[in-house]
C-alpha cells in the first residue's frame, strides 16, 4: 500500500511540477513560454519525497534513542538499587547483639555505641538514597563502622584509618568504600584470634581519590575477590564509573590488598 501511495504521489506531484509550474508561470506571472517537462517534475518530486524520508526517520531515530536511552538509565537505577540493597545486614545485627551485651554488663560504652549505630542507621537509610553522597558523609560512616569493630574485636590486633582528605565537597558514589572494609574484617580480622590488622587510607590529588586497603588473614580465610560484596561493588563500579576508575586487587599467602582510584 506504501508503495502504491508513493507512486501515485511521484506521478501526481511530477505531473504539476512538469506541466502546471509552466502553465502558471504563462498565465499568471507573463513569464516566457516554457516547454513542459514531465521528467523534471518527477525528479523535483524523487527528492523533496527523499528530503523528507530521511527527516523523518532521523525524527522518529532520535524519538527511538530517546526511548531507549531511557530504558537504559531506568534499568541502570533499579539495578543499582538492588545491588545497594545487597550490603549485608549481619554487622547491624551483630551491633545489636553485642549491645544487648554490654547493656547486661552496665558498661559505660552503651551511649556511645547506640549513638554510632543510630547515625549508620540514619546514613544508610537518608542519605544513601541520592545518587552522590559527600566524602566527609562515607568517612564518619566508615569510622563509626570501624569503632563498633573495635568495641567487639578490641583484643584481636590494630586498625588503622590515614585520613588525608582535605577538600570536603568531593562526591561519590555512596556505599562503595565501606564495601571492602567489610570485606577485610569479614574474611581477615575477624578469623584471627591476635596480631590481626586492616590499615587503611585515604588521599586525594590530580582530581583522582586514591583508597587503599589492606589486611592479613590466616590459612583457613576464604577468597576475598571471590565474596559477593566485592563482586557487588565491582558491578556498581562498572555501572557507575564505566570509564573514570581503576580498581587493583592483589592477594599473597597472608597479605590482602585493594587499591581503587576513583576520578571524581
Amino acid at each position: 500500500m506504501y508503495g502504491i501511495i508513493v507512486i501515485a504521489l511521484v506521478a501526481i506531484w511530477g505531473f504539476v511540477l512538469g506541466f502546471g509550474e509552466p502553465w502558471m508561470d504563462r498565465n499568471w506571472f507573463n513569464e516566457p513560454d516554457e516547454k513542459p517537462n514531465y521528467g523534471v517534475g518527477i525528479i523535483g518530486t524523487i527528492l523533496l519525497l527523499i528530503i523528507t524520508t530521511l527527516l523523518h526517520i532521523a525524527y522518529r531515530w532520535f524519538i527511538q534513542l530517546s526511548t531507549i536511552k531511557q530504558i537504559e538509565n531506568d534499568q541502570l537505577h533499579l539495578e543499582l538499587s538492588s545491588l545497594k540493597n545487597q550490603i549485608n545486614p549481619h554487622f547491624f545485627f551483630n551491633t545489636l547483639n553485642n549491645l544487648y551485651a554490654l547493656s547486661l554488663e552496665k558498661s559505660d560504652q552503651t551511649p556511645s555505641v547506640i549513638l554510632k549505630l543510630s547515625e549508620m542507621m540514619r546514613y544508610t537509610i537518608y542519605d544513601c538514597k541520592e545518587q552522590e553522597v559527600s566524602l566527609e558523609g562515607e568517612v564518619t560512616y566508615m569510622e563509626n563502622f570501624i569503632a563498633l569493630q573495635k568495641v567487639r574485636h578490641h583484643k584481636r590486633g590494630v586498625i588503622t584509618l590515614k585520613n588525608d582528605i582535605q577538600d570536603t565537597n568531593i562526591k561519590i558514589a555512596p556505599m562503595i568504600l565501606i564495601v571492602f572494609i567489610e570485606n577485610a574484617f569479614k574474611h581477615g580480622f575477624d578469623l584471627l584470634d591476635k596480631e590481626a590488622f586492616i590499615n587503611i587510607s585515604l588521599k586525594h590529588e590530580a582530581n583522582a581519590l586514591h583508597f587503599y586497603i589492606e589486611n592479613n588473614f590466616g590459612t583457613t580465610a576464604e577468597k576475598h575477590e571471590k565474596g559477593i560484596g566485592l563482586e557487588n561493588v565491582k558491578r556498581r563500579l562498572a555501572l557507575l564509573y564505566p570509564d573514570t576508575h581503576e580498581l587493583k586487587i592483589v592477594r599473597n599467602e597472608t597479605l590482602f590488598s585493594v587499591h581503587l582510584k576513583l576520578y571524581v
